[in-house]
């Protein structure tokens, strides 16, 4: 998947899970289902890739050896794919956190959850939380304005895009200028 040929990782991983299933050691990596539905990710497979997910934290739940961290984003990826998918998102993202709330990724996530479900200030609350993981997280601050902007505070709109555009010549540059579209 590296390299940009996801049929190949594809069909590697999915020869890693079969060998492993098969296999007579009780200590499955719960980590080949997160990389194979990372692949099914990309793929915009969302419906396969929530289901290898859901395996991994399966295997999490019956013992895994994975460090937090990494089971925290495969709760983070699963939600991304539920929203794909039309689905609630929003308990994926909250467990995540629970395992790691230093996420920035995550909380933007979640905001963004709450703000397709129409809940502003949850949606304004997570944001403001993803900017005080990383300030320096130009998608943040480029969230929070079009949060602003939606719901008719231009002032407060202007200023996050402005801190975006700002921040843009280190990261983003696509969000910057959309933020350059609604700051006017």
């Amino acid at each position: 998947a590296a390299l940009g040929r996801l049929d190949d990782a594809l069909r590697d991983l999915n020869a890693a899970v079969t060998l492993e299933e098969k296999s007579s050691s009780s200590e499955f990596d719960a980590d080949l289902y997160h990389q194979r539905g990372a692949v099914q990710h990309r793929l915009q497979d969302y419906r396969t890739a929530a289901r290898d997910f859901a395996l991994a934290l399966e295997k999490d739940e019956e013992g895994s050896q994975r460090p937090r961290q990494e089971a925290a984003r495969t709760w983070n990826m699963l939600g991304l794919c539920e929203a794909q998918l039309g689905l609630v998102a929003h308990e994926s993202f909250v467990k995540s956190l629970e395992l790691d709330a230093t996420s920035r990724e995550t909380w933007l996530n979640l905001g963004q959850a709450a703000r397709d479900r129409g809940d502003a200030d949850a949606a304004k609350r997570a944001f403001m939380r993803c900017i005080a993981t990383d300030p320096a997280f130009c998608r943040g601050h480029h969230a929070l304005g079009l949060l602003m902007y939606g719901t008719g505070d231009f002032l407060k709109a202007t200023a996050s895009f402005k801190r975006c555009v700002a921040l843009a010549q280190k990261e983003d540059a696509d969000a910057a200028v959309g933020a350059l579209y609604y700051a006017g």
